[in-house]
């Protein structure tokens, strides 16, 4: 058996190169080894991050799918209420243009007519819905309307005239009394009847986010 004693001075030197050439063998499988590694964890990274891409574009397009088909199947009914006028906000001035038209329009006794002040109601999105976005508000307004009367079907010719008017106007309750019970001939001009009815004007609309808050 050979031992490190028997080696000499000039042996250490014949396996000098040897040597070198092996530590730095050595030293370029390690610096590979991280190399490889490295560049597989990045790999990895990039991986996971197509992966989640991707899976955001098939989320989008299911969305937009989703989107679609609920456009498709309630578009017949935005457009009945767009048209009512339902989704504008309140005009209240067009109202009491529309009131002095109707009282013109059927020879009416002079209307008392105010608008509460209005109340929003958020409304809540099936819970299937994913990302529904913004809220939608049901807004709503009291009527208050009273006038005298020739006779009883000009309430009944003015309520149906605002129901199938612009707007969603619901009548809740109306009142009628004669001014005197003992009048039976209605052929004279007067106010033989006092009326005064309550309706429900609705709306829809979308609050303002925070961004238009801030302007």
């Amino acid at each position: 058996m050979i031992t490190l004693s028997e080696f000499k001075k000039d042996d250490y030197w014949l396996v000098k190169w040897p040597l070198l050439s092996l530590v730095l063998s050595l030293c370029l499988c390690g610096g590979l080894l991280i190399g490889l590694n490295s560049i597989d964890i990045t790999a990895a990274a990039e991986l996971r991050r197509a992966r989640n891409d991707l899976n955001a574009a098939r989320d989008a397009v299911e969305k937009i799918e989703e989107e679609e088909a609920t456009i498709v199947e309630y578009i017949g009914r935005y457009q009945q209420i767009d048209q009512k006028g339902v989704i504008d906000d309140e005009d209240r001035l067009q109202f009491q243009e529309t009131i002095s038209q109707l009282r013109n329009e059927f020879s009416l006794f002079p209307l008392r007519v105010s608008v509460e002040t209005q109340t929003r109601v958020p409304l809540k999105y099936r819970s299937e819905i994913r990302d529904p976005g913004r809220p939608i508000e049901l807004r709503t307004s009291l009527i208050e309307i009273g006038l005298p009367l020739l006779h009883e079907d000009d309430l009944s010719r003015l309520l149906l005239a605002l129901v199938n008017g612009g707007g969603m106007l619901q009548p809740l309750r109306c009142s009628l009394s004669s001014r005197n019970a003992t009048t039976t001939s209605f052929v004279y001009l007067s106010q033989h009847f006092d009326a005064a009815c309550t309706m429900q004007w609705y709306t829809f609309g979308l609050p303002p986010d925070a961004s238009e808050t801030e302007q």
